[in-house]
């Protein structure tokens, strides 16, 4: 997981984790990759612990070509 506090959202990497028995809501968002097409896409809310603080946290799933599986932004 990437720690990024400029990124304005949470984002996970698609295929990262099983979504199976998750609640997934998909939204429409664009812009993560620079483009301006505007797609719908999934999103969860999964529990985060990072050094004890523990936290609720909304990520978006997008393709993220990074080794990271997920990025930590702005809550």
């Amino acid at each position: 997981m990437l720690i990024d506090s400029g990124a304005s959202h949470c984002i996970l990497k698609d295929g990262a984790l099983d979504t199976s028995q998750l609640p997934i809501i998909h939204v429409s968002a664009r812009g993560f990759d620079g483009g301006a097409q505007q797609r719908i896409v999934p999103t969860c809310e999964l529990t985060v612990d990072c050094d004890s603080v523990i936290s609720r946290v909304q990520f978006i799933f997008w393709p993220i070509i990074y080794e990271y599986d997920s990025i930590l932004g702005r809550p």
